[in-house]
């Protein structure tokens, strides 16, 4: 996203339900693809609904591309 510029926050289960309720302004949220591969189907339909209201930049933290480990298929299938 080039010019994705304002005030973002982390998007976490324990706030969910809330954002879609509030008033307050957000211009964008970071996603950590790592937390919601096993979101509850509870929380799926609201998580959902934050990402198509809201811009959103996903921030990966366990793919470690340079390490000298091989590449987790696996975990990879999983994130898509």
């Amino acid at each position: 996203m080039s010019g994705l510029c304002g005030c973002g926050l982390g998007l976490r289960s324990e706030f969910l339900e809330s954002i879609l309720d509030s008033s307050n302004k957000v211009d964008f949220f970071e996603v950590t693809p790592e937390n919601w591969i096993t979101t509850p189907t509870k929380h799926l339909r609201t998580f959902e609904k934050v990402l198509e209201r809201f811009p959103v930049v996903a921030h990966g933290v366990s793919l470690s591309i340079g390490s000298d480990f091989s590449l987790d298929t696996h975990f990879l299938k999983k994130i898509k």
